[in-house]
């Protein structure tokens, strides 16, 4: 019966999340599956018609979102707070790199290149 505080930390078991060697596992394969999609989408974000500054925050960003996101993955498994963080750092990944697709998306599709005098 649970009645007492002794009886019910007989058999209740915090949850911590997946083992470390799992995390570390997974957090392999997202670092260099990322990491490849990011190298991709910037080598082609980098020839864009941009503000140099904001192009390279553009680049940097999602990499650095993508480190604290998974370096908050082994910090939650010791405080939960550090949550917020996965979920910020997830919002950051996901809007540098959608910035980075739709703005060479629209470069390639709808702004015209410019043309040399070609009469020389």
């Amino acid at each position: 019966m649970l009645s007492s505080f002794a009886s019910v930390r007989e058999v209740a078991q915090v949850d911590t999340g997946v083992s470390l060697h799992a995390l570390m596992k997974l957090s392999h394969i997202h670092l260099f599956g990322i990491g490849l999609i990011l190298l991709g989408v910037g080598a082609i974000f980098r020839k864009v018609a941009l503000r140099t500054r904001l192009k390279m925050t553009l680049i940097i960003a999602p990499f650095a979102a993508v480190l604290a996101d998974i370096l908050a993955w082994f910090l939650t498994k010791w405080d939960p707070h550090y949550a917020y963080t996965v979920i910020t750092a997830g919002i950051i990944l996901g809007l540098a790199l959608a910035g980075q697709i739709l703005i060479s998306l629209y470069q390639l599709w709808f702004l015209r290149p410019h043309r040399v005098n070609e009469s020389i």
